[in-house]
């Protein structure tokens, strides 16, 4: 056992979303085989002032892959993402063993980035890079996958402060105030 502080924050990184309000919404339309879900601002389960609390139940007996999206619909730091950036996501694990991606979407595509396995509870900070994003892009949303299992039916996962670390031309970090 090794406890983890993850409230740390990687020097050099500015703030994407604090998730200080209801930045998300759940988006039946961009989700497949979803019973049920919902996106709200937690007070109760958060590492700084809040955090968005992503709850799904998939389809039980769905034959295409279950997917719960939840659009951003609010912006509190607009930040551009370029393919040699990194994203910092603190995330609330609930066990099910599903699959969390960020949405970075650009005026030429929408590209779904891996974040984490939620193979984990409690929180956890991941580092995402955004090598995958073909032109500058923004944070859209964020979608959360079935990896089906017997836990993977339903599930409840925190999502607080999103941050990025820019790098430059010569593939070091810039450090942003």
């Amino acid at each position: 056992f090794t406890a983890v502080d993850a409230k740390t924050e990687k020097e050099g990184t500015k703030v994407v979303d604090t998730m200080s309000d209801a930045n998300f919404a759940y988006d039946a339309e961009g989700s497949t085989a979803v019973v049920s879900a919902a996106a709200k601002a937690s007070t109760t389960q958060k590492l700084f002032t809040k955090s968005q609390q992503l709850t799904y139940q998939f389809d039980a007996d769905a034959t295409d892959p279950c997917e719960a999206r939840y659009g951003r619909t609010m912006v509190d730091n607009d930040q551009i993402i370029n393919a040699k950036d990194t994203l910092g996501v603190h995330i609330y694990g609930d066990l099910t063993g599903n699959e969390v991606y960020l949405e970075l979407t650009s005026d030429v595509s929408t590209r779904y980035v891996r974040v984490a396995t939620l193979d984990f509870l409690g929180w956890q900070y991941c580092e995402v890079p955004a090598s995958e994003v073909e032109a500058p892009s923004r944070l859209s949303g964020i979608k959360i996958v079935e990896v089906p299992s017997q836990m993977s039916k339903k599930g409840t996962v925190y999502v607080d402060q999103i941050s990025l670390a820019k790098a430059n031309e010569a593939g070091l970090e810039d450090i942003v105030a």
